[in-house]
């Protein structure tokens, strides 16, 4: 599908040198998607809102009209009517499975559906070669800032590091 991944750190991580990983412009993502497919994760409103400083009232950072799927088994999770995490968040399509069963028939069905469109296969790769541009950019941002700190470090006398 080349869809951008953005990693909540949780049961499943993704690699941060995969070129789908979105992690870093998760809330450029958010705010443009049209359908967020979340996989265990288990704060998926605090995951799509922000607090604000000045009112601590939560702001969606998602557009209105997202469509939100979930899948996981955290409803199996909660034992008792208080929990720790956020409120809970109103879905289109709640799923309760285990996503190392569910992902690989979920990706199985897509692929199934998609076959060989070849004007879905363009788009998709389109999207790809997108996402992994952005990517790269941010990682080379990172390198050169990285590089820079390390070079100011060593320009410094002995005792100011």
């Amino acid at each position: 599908m080349a869809a951008p991944v953005v990693d909540k750190g949780a049961r499943f991580n993704f690699p941060t040198t995969h070129p789908l990983d979105a992690t870093d412009g998760a809330r450029e993502l958010l705010q443009k998607a049209d359908v967020i497919l979340a996989l265990d994760v288990a704060d998926l409103f605090g995951s799509l809102t922000t607090v604000s400083k000045q009112t601590r009232n939560c702001e969606y950072i998602t557009s209105p009209g997202v469509k939100l799927i979930s899948i996981s088994m955290n409803d199996m999770l909660v034992h008792s009517w208080a929990n720790d995490f956020q409120a809970l968040q109103a879905l289109d399509l709640p799923m309760c499975a285990d996503t190392s069963v569910a992902v690989p028939e979920l990706t199985r069905l897509c692929r199934e559906a998609i076959g060989n469109d070849g004007k879905a296969k363009t788009a998709r790769e389109a999207r790809h070669k997108e996402l992994a541009d952005k990517h790269n950019g941010r990682r080379a941002k990172w390198l050169a800032d990285a590089r820079a700190k390390a070079s100011q470090r060593k320009s410094l006398p002995h005792g100011w590091r």
